[in-house]
């Protein structure tokens, strides 16, 4: 059995380069939106971390002289100026918030101090209870990535910390 030689295009030279550059052309927008993506995420890590480390500062304003009787109270003033004062301080160290932006997130901030515990309600309708002195923070933030891919995306960050009993 005879079989026919397919005819073969001739190779011309810069045909590669052709095939090269429309390859990047369909590849280079979704390697830059999964860049957005995880500077996107990147962002949001670091203001959880932000505002759950300001909680902790936040929680260990507890009033001495209760503390050396064995009784544990969170100064409630005292807890909430220390955990604003901190969440900013962790946020202008932040790539993604320049002074601007975190000026407006410590005005979204919602802090909510429980000097002896109790029960907060977020504004997502989520309920947690304490049953020790707790201070929590609320913030809605807006988190852009690197801004080729995607519009703002906006994120509900909450984060607690509470003092042990001994």
């Amino acid at each position: 059995m005879e079989t026919k030689n397919k005819r073969r295009m001739p190779a011309h030279e810069g045909q590669s380069l052709a095939f090269i550059a429309l390859f990047l052309a369909f590849v280079t927008p979704f390697i830059f939106a999964a860049v957005d993506i995880f500077e996107r995420q990147a962002q949001i890590a670091q203001a959880e971390d932000a505002l759950r480390n300001a909680a902790r500062v936040g929680v260990q304003s507890f009033r001495y002289a209760n503390f050396a009787a064995n009784d544990v109270h969170m100064h409630e003033e005292t807890a909430r100026s220390r955990a604003h004062a901190a969440f900013r301080t962790n946020l202008s160290t932040q790539r993604a918030f320049d002074a601007h932006s975190v000026d407006q997130l410590l005005q979204r901030t919602i802090w909510h101090a429980l000097p002896q515990g109790g029960t907060i309600v977020f504004g997502d309708n989520t309920t947690l209870s304490f049953t020790t002195p707790t201070i929590c923070g609320e913030t809605t933030a807006f988190f852009r990535g690197i801004g080729l891919a995607f519009a703002p995306v906006k994120r509900q960050i909450s984060a607690c910390a509470t003092l042990d009993r001994f």
